[in-house]
């Protein structure tokens, strides 16, 4: 159904040598390389807060499907993953925001003004305004032409130049669809209350009164919810939707059979009907084929769902995406993923939904302290209450709440707000019979916590501070090596460690390995060590290299120092993980995550 990316083993080695570091897939973004690259560069936020940027889905007569995934960006996705073009508008995350078609033509509802592209129009041709402003619109055509609700409540009926013919007016008027056939749905609300709205039914711009109609309907006041409701014709009945839900209905407005996917709502189908934290708000749907819809989510991403049962829920199968962001990274022993708050399978495929955890905003990168121990601390608050709880295990679902009971406020939660990037490096080592856990870690030092074996906390530890021959301004990452020696990447330098005490001395710090001017690092470095194999991603220079820990010159390399988004380069590569002959890297610039297999 939707193409699964297999990549066959891609090498490119720095040297005549028998070790090598060979390509095997990518996750994260369905296009894959090149062109066809997914590009999704917005900063999304945790949950959705404060920024919205889907405005629903459209899928024209070639089968290609557009959204919108960036602010001021308008992507025509292939239904196998790839993009096909992209296109500008203006930016917007209005309540109301709307794409949909109307004939060979796209139209956008962007911040209440209308705006069309044809949908034959060259790659990055921008939307054209039609000098309408309006509060919402329909998703489903009729005859030629679309209905609308202009910000005075008046129901229009809109041409294809965008040319509004009112025929009626129905106060605090929010919503509105079409059938097929010209009756129309208008949803209103209460000025004063959220959930005291109404749902009436038009037909020949007469408003239905009697068998049932108007019938009660909660519309969202804006503040109430992320975004507004939406409804949209499908068949015979009609799909809604919004923060957490979908629903189906039947043309008389009953439940049919209700709630399909998400768990708010009064008909729920069945406990546990399936949602992903990434589709966040339903923000329209789309018939792909019987039995098989795109739902566009909060971040504009298509979500695939199979619904052969009418009478049961949907059941998400895949997702189109990009990462254009990725401020934690491991791998465990089984070759899991750890990207952030997401878990995916080393054999996911770039369409396959990871696994989600829990947590609230990231304060420091994952750090291994085990074969199958990982360890993450996030930073939390509520007005003057604040945390930085510890989460720990296998799929670090064990949460230890670190509070200012326990911390004190200057030297950890102050410190926390001060990143340079909002997440700090971290790592874990043994000591004694269990763990330390140094965080909130930069150029001149870190905290600590003392964790058990199985990495639950035992207490709070000092401040640890990183000895260096010369002052430190960036500390991108840090990685333990061999025999208690303690790696970081500070301003394109890898600084080894040694202990002293509580403390880390400098034992010496090298960027280069000749004389060449590719045989020395750029100007930021991220790293990642893993018995005695010490692996550098190279940020300037679109690479990542492979050394013994002990330095000298690189044993093998993957990319080239130019960059590119083939499966042969990177652009940009940020933090990278190793564990035995398997390794991973973001790959900001082409927003994919990219599996790396080591040998020698």
């Amino acid at each position: 159904m939707i193409r699964a990316l297999c990549l066959a083993a891609l090498f490119l080695s720095v040297q005549a040598s028998e070790s090598t570091i060979a390509a095997v897939g990518v996750i994260g973004n369905t296009g894959g390389q090149g062109a066809a690259l997914i590009r999704q560069t917005t900063n999304f936020g945790w949950r959705g807060h404060g920024h919205v940027i889907g405005c629903g889905l459209a899928l024209d007569r070639r089968g290609a499907l557009w959204t919108r995934m960036d602010d001021g960006v308008i992507s025509r996705l292939s239904l196998d993953g790839r993009q096909l073009a992209s296109f500008t508008a203006p930016g917007s995350n209005g309540e109301y925001d709307t794409i949909t078609m109307l004939g060979d033509h796209v139209l956008l509802l962007a911040n209440g003004e209308l705006l069309a592209l044809p949908i034959d129009a060259p790659a990055g041709s921008a939307f054209t305004p039609l000098g309408v402003k309006l509060r919402t619109i329909a998703h489903t055509p009729v005859a030629g032409r679309l209905a609308a609700i202009t910000d005075q409540s008046a129901i229009v009926w809109l041409k294809p130049d965008g040319h509004p013919e009112e025929i009626a007016r129905i106060p605090d008027a929010w919503l509105i669809e079409a059938d097929g056939t010209g009756n129309l749905y208008v949803g209103t609300r209460s000025d004063a209350h959220h959930d005291d709205g109404q749902l009436r039914k038009l037909t020949g711009g007469k408003e239905i009164t009697g068998g049932g109609w108007p019938k009660a309907w909660a519309i969202m006041r804006p503040g109430i919810a992320m975004t507004g409701q939406f409804l949209q014709w499908d068949g015979d009945g009609f799909f809604t939707g919004g923060t957490g839900f979908l629903s189906h209905y039947d043309a008389d407005a009953n439940p049919a059979p209700g709630t399909v996917l998400g768990m708010q709502g009064m008909y729920v189908i069945g406990v546990g009907a399936d949602w992903r934290e990434e589709l966040g708000v339903s923000r329209g749907i789309v018939r792909i084929r019987p039995g098989l819809y795109a739902i566009g989510g909060t971040w504009g991403q298509p979500f695939f769902a199979e619904w052969p049962d009418m009478t049961k829920s949907m059941h998400l199968v895949s997702w189109f995406t990009a990462r254009p962001e990725c401020s934690a990274l491991n791998l465990d022993a089984d070759g899991n993923v750890f990207a952030d708050r997401l878990v995916y399978a080393w054999n996911a495929t770039p369409d396959s939904f990871p696994t989600q955890g829990e947590g609230s905003y990231l304060t420091s990168q994952i750090a291994r302290g085990g074969p199958n121990l990982m360890i993450r601390q996030d930073r939390w608050n509520h007005g003057d209450d604040w945390a930085l709880p510890l989460h720990s295990g296998p799929r670090m679902e064990n949460t230890d709440w670190l509070n200012k009971e326990k911390l004190d406020k200057a030297g950890w939660w102050d410190r926390s707000q001060h990143g340079a990037t909002g997440v700090f490096p971290a790592v874990a080592y043994p000591e004694g019979e269990g763990l330390t856990f140094l965080c909130l870690a930069d150029a001149s030092g870190a905290r600590s916590l003392r964790l058990a074996a199985n990495g639950r906390l035992i207490a709070p530890g000092g401040t640890v501070a990183f000895r260096t021959a010369q002052p430190g301004k960036e500390l991108t990452s840090l990685a333990m090596g061999d025999g208690n020696v303690l790696f970081a990447a500070i301003d394109g330098q890898v600084v080894e460690f040694a202990p002293a005490g509580s403390d880390w001395q400098e034992k010496r710090r090298w960027s280069s390995w000749g004389a060449k001017p590719e045989e020395s690092f750029g100007k930021r470095i991220r790293i990642a060590c893993d018995r005695g194999r010490l692996l550098v991603s190279d940020e300037e220079r679109n690479r990542v290299l492979w050394f013994a820990s002990t330095g000298g010159r690189p044993k093998a390399g993957f990319g080239a120092v130019a960059g590119g988004n083939d499966l042969l380069s990177f652009d940009h590569p940020g933090l990278i993980a190793v564990y035995g002959d398997r390794a991973v890297v973001h790959d900001a610039g082409n927003q994919r995550l990219v599996k790396l297999v080591l040998a020698e």
